[in-house]
């Protein structure tokens, strides 16, 4: 299950530090559930929120992790993947 990985993958970045890192990293950068932006479409449900809530732009942009230059994920070396983005599709 997703949360018995999860408890995995966090146990190993406990015990392992930044080896279990790139490893999370070598599994996760360029897989379909890189980003989970992406995966559930936040940025189609932030356009309906815009489209009926005047306020809403001015706290997405607010908010911690905003831009409008990307979507890609950063790793643990300050790197973006551009290609994020185009695995899914901008919806």
């Amino acid at each position: 299950s997703g949360a018995h990985s999860v408890y995995e993958d966090m146990r190993n970045v406990a015990q392992n530090d930044e080896r279990a890192q790139f490893d999370l990293e070598d599994r996760y950068l360029d897989h379909e559930t890189e980003s989970h932006h992406e995966l559930s479409f936040v940025s189609r449900f932030q356009d309906i929120e815009t489209r009926f809530d005047p306020e809403a732009r001015e706290r997405i942009e607010q908010s911690a992790g905003f831009t409008e230059d990307s979507t890609g994920s950063v790793d643990s070396e300050g790197s973006e993947d551009p290609q994020t983005s185009e695995k899914l599709g901008d919806t």
